[in-house]
């Protein structure tokens, strides 16, 4: 369903020296962080965004995207810029992630959650669209699709006829 909210924006907190992939794309980690209770001036007028608890996360950015050769949103943000988007963590089918044990080994441990960085009016029609697209591009396919919400308004009496 439709976010009447203002939409959530996130801030860009870091970045990671350059580095090169197996395709020899050249991409950064970045770690975004949720903003608690903002300010921002929509169509004219000041909006509230969503008060929440600050979240952060990091993802790998592009220079190039595999699709079009233009850089990853939020590539050219710079740490400190705000960008429209929200941290989103969402049910996905079991994978490992490896994890060091004491005894210096590693033993893979199974997760059922993912968390990325969804750019984007968090309060668009749009917006489930995105997310299931982070996910599906991040490598975690959402484990339940959101239905689509339409929204019906009562009837008004005046209206009706008898």
């Amino acid at each position: 369903m439709k976010n009447l909210n203002a939409p959530s924006v996130i801030t860009k907190t870091q970045e990671s020296e350059v580095k090169t992939d197996k395709n020899g794309r050249t991409d950064v980690t970045t770690r975004f962080q949720k903003l608690g209770k903002q300010q921002v001036l929509i169509a004219g007028k000041m909006e509230d965004v969503q008060d929440v608890i600050a979240r952060a996360t990091a993802i790998n950015l592009y220079d190039k995207s595999y699709l079009n050769d233009a850089p990853s949103a939020g590539r050219e943000v710079k740490i400190g810029g705000f960008i429209f988007g929200d941290i989103v963590t969402k049910e996905v089918p079991a994978y490992p992630v490896p994890q060091k044990q004491k005894d210096g080994t590693t033993k893979d441990i199974m997760r059922n959650t993912y968390t990325t960085v969804v750019f984007g009016f968090s309060n668009s029609d749009s917006w489930d669209a995105a997310v299931s697209q982070a996910f599906k591009n991040a490598g975690h396919a959402l484990t339940a699709t959101p239905e689509p919400t339409v929204e019906e308004r009562a009837e008004n009496p005046a209206n009706a006829t008898a």
